[in-house]
C-alpha cells in the first residue's frame, strides 16, 4: 500500500508494511510468516499486563443492553489487555484497563464502532456490614 493506492504483491520483505484481507482466524498476537516456504514460525506470546484502572459503564439506552455485551466481547478480542466483569452486588458493569486513556479509547471506540450511548462512572463498592453484637 502506498497512501490509498493498493498494489497486488507476491511476496513480502522483512520490513515491508502489507495490508492482509480476509484473516477470520487471525488473533491479536499472532505471528504471520513463512520459514522455507513451510510451516509458521511460533514466537512466544507477550504477556498481558494485568488492569490497573477500571471504570464502570451502562448504556444510555434501553435496548443498547443486549447490543453492549456483543461489543464488549469483540472489543476484548480486538485488545486482550482489557478486562470486563459484570458485578451482582451493584449491578454494574465493570471495564477494566491500564489506564484512563486506554479506557476512553475504548468507549469512545465502543460508541462510534457499535453505535452505542454510553454513561461512565467510577465502580461502586458494595459495602457489606453485618451486626457483631448487640449496642448498650
Amino acid at each position: 500500500m502506498l497512501g490509498q493506492q493498493q498494489q497486488s504483491l507476491r511476496q513480502a520483505e522483512a520490513g515491508s508494511i502489507v495490508a492482509l484481507s480476509r484473516l477470520d482466524a487471525v488473533q491479536t498476537g499472532d505471528t504471520l510468516g513463512v520459514v522455507d516456504g513451510s510451516a509458521k514460525p511460533e514466537l512466544p506470546r507477550a504477556k498481558n499486563l494485568e488492569p490497573v484502572y477500571s471504570l464502570a459503564i451502562t448504556p444510555r439506552n434501553r435496548q443498547d443492553e443486549v447490543k453492549i455485551s456483543t461489543a464488549i466481547a469483540k472489543l476484548l478480542e480486538e485488545d486482550p489487555s482489557f478486562h470486563w466483569e459484570h458485578r451482582e452486588a451493584t449491578h454494574e458493569m465493570v471495564l477494566w484497563g491500564q489506564g484512563d486513556i486506554h479506557l476512553q479509547v475504548a468507549i469512545d471506540r465502543l460508541e462510534r464502532k457499535y453505535h452505542l450511548s454510553l454513561k461512565t462512572h467510577t465502580p461502586h463498592i458494595p459495602y457489606k456490614e453485618s451486626i457483631r453484637k448487640a449496642t448498650s
